[in-house]
């Protein structure tokens, strides 16, 4: 039942954490007047090459055997991750996604490796922006510890937590089956575990309401927005932005119980960066940024790459690097002229494979997307580390052999707020 419980989490996570918008630039009683007092909006239209950027955090602490009061917990901090519209097609939408994995919590044991990123893509309904199927990678490298998982999410019909067009008041039921797969393993100073699962149909549904449309802010601005909740849920606020495009924040929180026992709590928050739906057509967003230099390095002595974007308008332009290393140059490099190339630094303290991406920013404030990433290994001696690295791939290999990992076949019905999951066998 632990398992299961942290699998449903994932899911709903995973369903959750999708893209975000940008401010709008009139005043609320203005936008009001303009489309009347209850506006009511279609769904908005994704091109490509809208990219919505954010933070998330997810916790799950869940109780599972009373007379020894064993308790699970389940944390995963998700860092500058974006949502980029990779292609449109007749009925969806093709998002990339990539970040940076802060931390992965399993049980007693924190998994912070020197070097861990996310990658996946989702394909969404052009309708509903309904959920159809979800992709996703972690992937976190160091010398000790480390993670390689695959999680394949499928939604059948799409999972749709909006409802178009939009007013305020609306209310709607939300239905869905899902196919979950999960694939990979953790490795732990030598130790490998397999994360292997097929999880058989379950299914969501529930009712979602309108209860507000107001201004409401994240760390990307003010928003003009609907306050989407479930009634039963304990703090549920999922708020929908039209002129953002989709999703601008969102705060929930439900435990779980047995009667009047609580098992345990899922709590998962996410925040909107920055995004260039909706930007002006007369000022854009500098080109994706390129990044290169060395592949390989040793611990603490400084690396230097060469980083460089053109600005449409031949703006100046700044820089922030994801380092790949938990760490951020913020937007400190610069400003350059367009097109000029950059020379940067950083010092790994730690041997691992690093991933790096670098994000351009004009006057303005209009953000590309990331650049593609660049990988560079440090170690002190490079055959060392890869000898490493084969060692660990030949200790999964031989523990996969040995170690299969099960769930007991109770069927789990949860209540999330309004949203009832029920078929995780």
């Amino acid at each position: 039942m632990r398992k299961k419980i942290i699998l449903i989490a994932i899911c709903i996570a995973a369903c959750l954490i999708m893209p975000l918008s940008n401010a709008a630039n009139q005043g609320f009683q203005d936008y009001k007047m303009e489309y009347g007092g209850n506006p009511s909006f279609d769904a908005p239209e994704w091109n490509v090459g809208n990219y919505w950027e954010y933070d998330m955090l997810l916790d799950v602490n869940v109780l599972t055997d009373f007379g020894f009061l064993n308790i699970t917990y389940l944390g995963l901090s998700l860092k500058n991750v974006e949502f980029l519209v990779d292609d449109v097609n007749n009925d969806e939408y093709i998002l990339e996604l990539s970040g940076f994995v802060e931390h992965l919590i399993w049980k007693d044991y924190e998994y912070s490796p020197d070097a861990s990123y996310m990658t996946g893509t989702a394909s969404i309904d052009k309708s509903s922006l309904g959920f159809k199927e979800i992709i996703l990678n972690l992937v976190g490298d160091g010398k000790s510890i480390g993670y390689d998982i695959n999680m394949n999410i499928n939604f059948d019909p799409y999972f749709n937590l909006l409802c178009f067009p939009m007013s305020l008041y609306d209310e709607w039921d939300v239905y869905s089956s899902i196919d979950v797969s999960i694939s990979g393993s953790i490795y732990f100073f030598g130790a490998n575990i397999p994360a292997n699962k097929e999880i058989d149909t379950s299914t969501i549904s529930g009712s979602l309401s309108v209860d507000e449309f107001k201004e409401h802010s994240c760390t990307a601005g003010a928003f003009n927005s609907y306050k989407i909740t479930g009634d039963s849920i304990e703090t549920c606020e999922i708020w929908y932005a039209p002129d953002a495009g989709f999703y601008t924040d969102f705060n929930i929180y439900q435990e779980f119980k047995l009667g009047n026992i609580v098992l345990g709590y899922l709590d998962f928050d996410m925040d909107l960066l920055s995004t260039n739906f909706n930007h002006p057509e007369n000022n854009s967003a500098p080109n994706q940024p390129s990044i290169d230099g060395l592949t390989s390095g040793e611990p603490n002595e400084e690396c230097t790459f060469t980083v460089t974007a053109s600005d449409p308008e031949g703006e100046d332009i700044c820089y922030n690097i994801d380092w790949g290393d938990g760490t951020f140059s913020g937007w400190t490099i610069g400003p350059f002229e367009s097109g000029e190339e950059v020379s940067v630094s950083h010092a790994y303290p730690k041997e691992a494979e690093y991933r790096i991406r670098v994000k351009a920013k004009d006057a303005g404030d209009h953000q590309s997307i990331w650049s593609e990433p660049f990988d560079i290994t440090i170690s002190d001696n490079e055959n060392s580390y890869q000898q490493s690295q084969s060692q660990q791939s030949s200790q999964q290999s031989s523990s996969s052999s040995i170690y299969s990992s099960t769930l007991d076949s109770t069927l789990l019905s949860s209540s999330i707020g309004s949203l009832s999951l029920s078929g995780f066998e």
